[in-house]
């Protein structure tokens, strides 16, 4: 099926790429350590700095204030492979402390779970993209 539909068989041949891997890799680095291509926010959080980026999609309630974060794992790769200091001592704990803030703290069937993949900044909740509000 994946090779009949999107033609996984042949991607290589249809791919035409003019970088290294290792030129690649740099400039995903040097995207995610900038603040205005990556688009990267911070927030104080209940005394916590949560960090994510500007999401500019529609978001249910949003006045166009929605930050998610999507790429914990790219940022964590590149700051071990690299060891790279922004990554490492910045972003990377932001983003903890970003997926920290968003559990569900109450004490009942849902604690534990994500109260909503979108933080909106200006009101200080996270919801999700419907408009199911989770309100803190």
């Amino acid at each position: 099926m994946v090779n009949d539909v999107y033609r996984f068989d042949q991607l290589l041949e249809l791919k035409q790429t003019h970088l290294s891997l290792s030129q690649r890799m740099a400039q995903l680095l040097n995207y995610v350590k900038n603040d205005s291509t990556s688009r990267w926010r911070t927030f104080d959080y209940k005394g916590k700095i949560i960090g994510a980026q500007e999401y500019l999609g529609g978001v249910y309630g949003s006045e166009k204030d929605a930050v998610k974060n999507a790429d914990y794992g790219a940022m964590w790769m590149l700051a071990t492979i690299t060891g790279d200091s922004v990554l490492l001592r910045t972003r990377l704990p932001q983003a903890l402390n970003f997926k920290l803030a968003q559990q569900h703290t109450a004490n009942d069937f849902f604690k534990g779970a994500a109260a909503g993949q979108y933080y909106l900044y200006q009101s200080k909740r996270f919801t999700e993209e419907w408009g199911l509000i989770q309100n803190r």
